[in-house]
């Protein structure tokens, strides 16, 4: 009787252990089906706003082209502006952008700084919403909604501006700093931001229109890096920034993407991205938190870390739940059949 009863007890543990591991495995895959889900709900309804604000503009664009051509040419403009969906939200994150530039971004020594949403959304009838989407067709055909404000919860759905940084709406003297996870919960997120090589695309999606930049620049920095986020005077750019290498958080990695209108290089980026393409055998970290400026030099090798553990992940989802379903069969002893005579 308590042969059997240690048998049972055996039984349960087994079949206990094997569930729980198979569980810590499949979670990350339920989950990030989950998140990729929920951010394609939020991007679809972002679109959809954007669309109507989109034909209204266009709508307005074309009136305004019909009253200039009637003879009114001296308030066309007036009258568009006028007239602009959310023109008041627009013109406050242009605001936004001008001071902080004027400011020379004081406000980014402070940590607590990113986390702030800069403009108050609500006050324009978006409740917790996106204000933007990031596309990236080199990174898995990334679409993530932006959010104002690096706080937490906004790093949980999706990219986030960095307060202190330039707002997505493009312009001269901007630098909209995008900060996404390496993953999350199983979900991509900044994932394969690696893969982005000099000239690849990226894109916004704002309410009023799409903006089109190309990498020019990729960096590994400290996190103290501050004037390496900077905006550069005359400059239009997005930058995309996460934690390097994957499942650390020593440096960040940063892209850096110039505005273009006809979807080419300069000549001037041409001949950068011919240069660091030729020429990659070493990344540079650099940190400006001090006086004296300190250099870290990181080979390839090292910086293509990220990618080997990513493999090495994906492989586990497959190979861990296998060995477990092995583990499961060795483990619970086998019955022996009695001939019976």
């Amino acid at each position: 009787m308590n042969k059997r009863f240690v048998r049972v007890i055996c039984y349960i543990l087994t079949v206990v252990l094997f569930l729980i591991g198979l569980g810590i495995f499949v979670y990350p895959l339920i989950s990030g089906n989950t998140a990729n889900t929920n951010q394609k709900i939020v991007v679809e309804n972002f679109e959809n706003r954007r669309k109507t604000v989109v034909e209204e503009t266009e709508q307005q664009s074309s009136k305004e082209t019909d009253e200039v051509s009637a003879g009114e040419e001296e308030s066309g403009n007036d009258k568009e502006n006028n007239n602009m969906p959310y023109k008041q939200l627009y013109e406050e994150m242009k605001r936004y952008n001008d001071n902080i530039y004027k400011d020379g971004q004081a406000g980014l020594c402070d940590a607590w700084i990113y986390e702030q949403a800069s403009v108050n959304l609500s006050a324009y009838g978006f409740s917790d919403e996106p204000v933007a989407v990031l596309r990236v067709p080199k990174m898995n055909n990334l679409e993530m909604p932006v959010y104002l404000g690096a706080s937490y919860n906004n790093m949980a759905r999706g990219a986030a501006q960095l307060g202190q940084t330039s707002m997505p709406i493009g312009g001269k003297n901007t630098n909209c700093v995008l900060a996404g996870h390496r993953g999350w919960s199983g979900a991509e997120y900044f994932l394969n931001i690696e893969q982005l090589e000099i000239g690849d695309d990226v894109y916004i999606d704002n309410l009023w229109e799409t903006l089109s930049y190309k990498v020019c620049e990729i960096k590994v920095i400290y996190p103290s890096d501050i004037d390496s986020i900077l905006i550069r005077k005359n400059e239009d750019m997005v930058t995309l920034i996460t934690c390097h290498p994957y499942w650390a958080s020593t440096y960040r990695y940063a892209v850096f993407c110039r505005r273009v209108d006809d979807g080419k290089l300069t000549d001037k980026e041409e001949s950068r991205a011919d240069s660091v393409n030729s020429d990659s055998e070493t990344q540079t970290v650099s940190d400006s938190s001090n006086e004296a400026e300190k250099e870290v030099v990181i080979s390839t090798q090292d910086a293509g870390i990220s990618e080997r553990i990513i493999m090495l992940e994906k492989i586990s989802y497959v190979a861990v739940p296998v060995l477990l379903i092995v583990l499961f069969a060795i483990l619970i002893p086998k019955r022996k059949s009695k001939n019976k005579i």
